[in-house]
């Protein structure tokens, strides 16, 4: 398990650590659990709902998004993240959880549409990208789009890991 920094426009999220990490595959939903500790000066922002799912079924890789610096343009819905508040010295564990079968709606050039099926009960690793910035996300109605902002707004940490089996209890 390692985590690693990465942003393509700034630098990594002052002072935000994640100390530890779990994706975990139950019985209906793949589970994730993070602990996220604020090592810095000010308080941080940290986005805690997940903005956008990425499966590599090549891979057995999935990829959740607690930012939208990678959801691509034509996303339709575009909503204000809900973000945890961490005071510097301050840890929180954050939890979110996605169904292990997903089906995605393709839309068609000629306007029809087609359905594509993710089973991310196979999924062997996982990784985290974790948004955070120094102040709340405020839309400004007079300014570019609400998902270009959200794209400029703070930055990135990543962790990734295996996903591990629940354990029978």
């Amino acid at each position: 398990m390692s985590a690693k920094r990465k942003t393509p426009d700034k630098g990594p999220p002052a002072g935000l650590r994640i100390r530890s990490a779990r994706v975990r595959r139950g019985e209906e939903r793949l589970e994730v659990r993070f602990a996220a500790s604020n090592e810095g000066d000010g308080p941080l922002y940290v986005q805690c709902g997940i903005r956008q799912i990425l499966w590599d079924g090549d891979r057995h890789e999935v990829t959740l998004c607690f930012s939208d610096r990678h959801r691509r343009d034509e996303a339709r819905h575009q909503t204000v993240p809900r973000a945890e508040i961490l005071e510097p010295g301050e840890k929180k564990v954050i939890e979110a959880s996605v169904p292990l079968r997903i089906t995605r709606l393709l839309p068609e050039d000629d306007g029809s549409f087609d359905f594509e099926i993710w089973d991310l009960s196979k999924a062997r690793t996982a990784k985290l990208v974790i948004g955070a910035a120094p102040t709340s996300f405020y839309f400004n109605p007079k300014r570019k789009s609400i998902l270009a902002q959200l794209k400029g707004w703070g930055s990135d940490i990543e962790w990734s890991g295996k996903v591990n089996r629940r354990k029978r209890r």
